[in-house]
């Protein structure tokens, strides 16, 4: 697990809000505090599909919604002349990125084994964080799928050019 302090909200905010760069991830969940608190569970409700959306959807559906639908949503709820007070984002990576990793000669991890390659971003006091996490469905005492998250975290951040310090 690692900690990052965003360095420039503004920037970081924008792309998180009104660009594409956090689309890939799923959304487990959403809090944000304004005059009131807006909670979203991210979990795919396949009742709400007809038939012919499910069938255009991918196979198997995913668990969590894709921030790309959630984004608008979550913008249109901090959007005004005040900063949100609280805002948390917890996000999972694809399956892509889990098994690219899980394919790594250094990573000694069973893809099957893992519920979760997670990034919460967490926005309180005027300070925001992000913070890498792994969620395995029982004890596995490697470490190597967590320190390369880690380290893939980092390169997100440094190729967009986001500007952050390890906390």
């Amino acid at each position: 697990m690692r900690s990052f302090t965003i360095t420039n909200n503004r920037s970081f905010m924008a792309a998180l809000f009104t660009g594409t760069l956090f689309d890939p991830f799923y959304t487990e969940s959403v809090q944000i505090t304004t005059a009131c608190t807006l909670k979203i569970d991210g979990r795919t409700v396949p009742a709400f599909y007809t038939a012919d959306e499910l069938a255009q959807m991918p196979a198997p559906l995913p668990e969590f919604t894709p921030w790309s639908v959630l984004r608008s949503l979550c913008f249109s709820a901090i959007k005004g002349k005040k900063t949100p007070l609280f805002f948390q984002i917890t996000f999972h990576a694809d399956k892509q990125t889990l098994t690219r990793l899980t394919s790594s000669d250094r990573c000694a991890a069973d893809a099957s084994l893992v519920q979760a390659l997670a990034l919460t971003i967490r926005f309180e006091s005027g300070i925001c964080r992000l913070t890498t996490g792994t969620a395995f469905t029982t004890f596995v005492p490697d470490k190597s799928l967590e320190k390369l998250w880690d380290e893939e975290v980092q390169c997100f951040l440094d190729t967009q050019g986001i500007e952050a310090s390890v906390s």
